[in-house]
């Protein structure tokens, strides 16, 4: 792995009222509170993470690297980490080829409970290149840690043009809407190793469930994933499905136009 890879360096972004999400530049999560947005209400911790791999030229390309106990560093994706910015707001670039990359966003819009997830390619190819990404949940206050159990729920269901999952009955629910297809494959990651909690002598292992598969074609369209906590704003509308394109990126763009200015005033944080 790169140098990029390796960073510890953090970042922090608020969303002004209460919940933030964070994490490491390397996308390595290290602390307990590394997560999407904090649900606002009960603090806590809905979805944790995710995993991002790119199917291109007949190979599977992860963008992601998680640290499993003991230290076990998986997949490979800090290979193609060659770049983050904290300005305006969370973003990283992974080379695939000499002439082909992908950049990932992580923004927050000011004043929700909701969190932007978007991909887009950089570059030009003939071939196909398909971006899969699955969502880790948990449902915990952002104190615990999480660990599989029978009474977590895998469960998904439509509501209009959103996807809704609920971990645990006595959790918000987490609405996604996307112009991604949905797999339903659910499956347990176990044995995250988190680093700052192990040097403190903490509990730092923790089991998260990821429902299903997230799926989207980059060639010529962005990947964008909006969540959020039921009951917060359902930000980019009913557009979801293949004729909604079009209106999902418009009200994905202006979202980011004042967000972009919030930004310029008030920067992600930084944490070296």
């Amino acid at each position: 792995m790169n140098d990029f890879a390796h960073s510890a360096d953090e970042w922090i972004e608020p969303n002004g009222s209460g919940g933030f999400a964070s994490g490491t530049a390397s996308g390595i999560r290290t602390r307990r509170y590394h997560s999407l947005p904090l649900a606002d209400a009960g603090r806590l911790v809905l979805v944790n993470g995710f995993d991002a791999q790119v199917e291109f030229d007949s190979e599977t390309l992860s963008l992601t690297s998680h640290r499993y106990a003991p230290d076990v560093i998986s997949p490979d994706g800090g290979s193609r980490f060659i770049k983050f910015e904290s300005t305006p707001w969370p973003r990283w670039l992974f080379q695939l080829t000499d002439r082909l990359a992908v950049e990932q966003e992580i923004f927050i819009p000011r004043g929700s409970s909701s969190v932007v997830l978007a991909w887009k390619l950089i570059g030009h190819t003939n071939e196909r290149v398909k971006l899969k990404v699955r969502l880790f949940f948990s449902g915990r206050d952002s104190h615990s840690l999480h660990r599989e159990n029978d009474a977590f729920s895998f469960e998904s269901y439509s509501q209009g043009k959103h996807l809704i999952f609920r971990s645990y009955p006595s959790v918000p629910a987490v609405v996604a809407q996307t112009n991604a297809f949905f797999l339903r494959d659910p499956v347990w990651y176990r044995n995250f190793l988190y680093r700052e909690e192990e040097t403190q002598g903490l509990d730092s292992t923790e089991d998260l469930a990821s429902a299903g598969i997230f799926g989207w074609d980059l060639n010529g369209h962005s990947a964008v994933l909006a969540l959020a906590a039921q009951g917060g704003n359902r930000i980019l509308g009913d557009g979801t499905t293949e004729a909604d394109f079009a209106r999902l990126r418009s009200a994905e763009f202006n979202l980011r136009r004042p967000e972009h200015a919030r930004s310029i005033d008030f920067e992600t944080r930084k944490i070296e």
